[in-house]
């Protein structure tokens, strides 16, 4: 536990306050409904269903190709994140 860095500790805390101000905001002065927000997370569990699912069907096989070179799985798993979350965000929202 000693050589856990504190910004990996904290930065998905700070994410969720941020994210949680914004949405409590947003529900109470502008027109953020409940309804938008039941739509958004599951937009959102679906992306991290689809995630699991490509990521068990094909890391092993990244990674016995690629190896662990943490630039490729860096690029492995933010294509994903931008392709699945971002992008399926993006189809929801229109």
């Amino acid at each position: 536990m000693q050589n856990i860095d504190a910004l990996y500790f904290l930065q998905p805390i700070v994410t969720i306050a941020f994210s949680s101000v914004l949405v409590i905001y947003w529900n109470r002065k502008r027109s953020f409904t409940k309804a938008a927000l039941g739509l958004s997370l599951l937009a959102f569990a679906g992306a991290i269903a689809a995630k699991i699912i490509l990521q068990t069907l094909t890391y092993s096989e990244f990674v016995s190709r690629i190896g662990d070179n943490p630039v490729a799985l860096g690029a492995y798993f933010g294509a994903q994140t931008v392709f699945l979350e971002v992008g399926g965000a993006y189809l929801v929202a229109v």
